[in-house]
């Protein structure tokens, strides 16, 4: 059965949700709906335009609002593209694999908050992006894919930062691919790949 697909971002630009829209196709199932807590963000309006549904999640309420977006379109698959905050662990133990999120860091390594920065204060050589199931604790859930990036001694903030975004809109897409058309298996907190 084709999955029903959502992304929520929580960046103004919204790019990694725009690098997954360009990519739907390859997707065993259909992106719905594309929800921002930025009202007047540009992947609202590029989705708009190709049809799909959008909604601005306001910061008050945000859940409430976001799950009742979810439950009118029969969504089955949420994927978190630079969405900031935490959800609620009733709202995900709803969604067991259910809920995908984007970490800039390869995980268990830097969790939570400017994980980037933390990767530069601490002179690490190479860092990445994981894409993770969500679960009730912070970026701890089963890991799904991850890509290496190498920390150069140059690398401001910025310079890494847009290496981890072109990374996580390479493996992002793939991950969708995995999880809408069943092709792994969940064996404690290792996400075998079929």
């Amino acid at each position: 059965m084709s999955k029903r697909i959502a992304l929520l971002t929580g960046s103004g630009h919204g790019r990694t949700a725009h690098a997954l829209l360009k990519e739907s196709w390859c997707y065993e199932g259909d992106v719905v709906l594309v929800a921002s807590s930025h009202a007047d963000s540009p992947v609202l309006q590029e989705a708009a335009k190709l049809g799909i549904q959008t909604a601005a999640i306001p910061k008050q309420d945000s859940e409430a609002v976001l799950e009742r977006e979810l439950a009118a379109r029969g969504v089955d698959l949420l994927c978190l593209c630079g969405y900031m905050r935490l959800l609620s662990p009733d709202f995900v133990r709803r969604r067991p694999e259910g809920i995908l999120n984007v970490h800039p860091a390869l995980l268990p390594a830097f969790p939570g908050k400017d994980p980037q920065a933390q990767a530069l204060a601490y002179g690490v050589r190479f860092s990445g992006t994981t894409i993770h199931f969500v679960t009730e604790g912070t970026d701890d859930g089963p890991i799904i894919l991850q890509e290496t990036c190498l920390v150069f001694d140059t690398d401001t903030l910025e310079r890494l930062t847009d290496r981890l975004r072109e990374a996580s809109c390479r493996i992002y897409p793939q991950t969708i691919r995995i999880v809408s058309s069943g092709a792994y298996r969940l064996e404690g907190r290792k996400v075998v790949l079929l």
